[in-house]
């Protein structure tokens, strides 16, 4: 689950200062379009470890966060709270073959626990190892 923006400045409620930023999510059509909800709603994000154990019934979405940007935006501080939910850390996931990401951290019985698997993606993404 995750709250709309707030945006502050010198600790005061400011509007967003830049209308391109945000979520943007990837649709299933491959094109990249911004979300948008309510502050007084919630949005919803499918992970890649739910797509896992759903076996790919339910589907991750791709995302990213845009900052605001321009001379507007100087000093101001974007929050969120975002809420995770997962599996324990020693739950095994069978990583089903219909499942493309990240293959070449799957070992040959298609089994890691979801803390390795954890572990392995930030190897990959922060620190260039898998």
């Amino acid at each position: 689950g995750l709250t709309c923006g707030l945006f502050m400045k010198n600790s005061v409620e400011v509007p967003c200062p830049d209308s391109a930023a945000g979520l943007y999510i990837r649709t299933r059509d491959d094109r990249v379009v911004k979300v948008t909800f309510g502050e007084d709603e919630l949005a919803y994000q499918i992970g890649e470890t739910t797509e896992i154990l759903s076996r790919g019934r339910l589907c991750a979405t791709p995302h990213c966060v845009q900052a605001p940007s321009g001379a507007n935006a100087s000093n101001v501080e974007r929050s969120t709270f975002a809420m995770f939910m997962q599996p324990d850390w020693n739950e095994t996931l069978n990583f089903p073959s219909e499942i493309p990401y990240h293959q070449e951290l799957i070992p040959p019985n298609g089994a890691l626990t979801f803390g390795e698997y954890s572990e392995r993606l930030v190897n990959k993404y922060y620190q260039g190892k898998t």
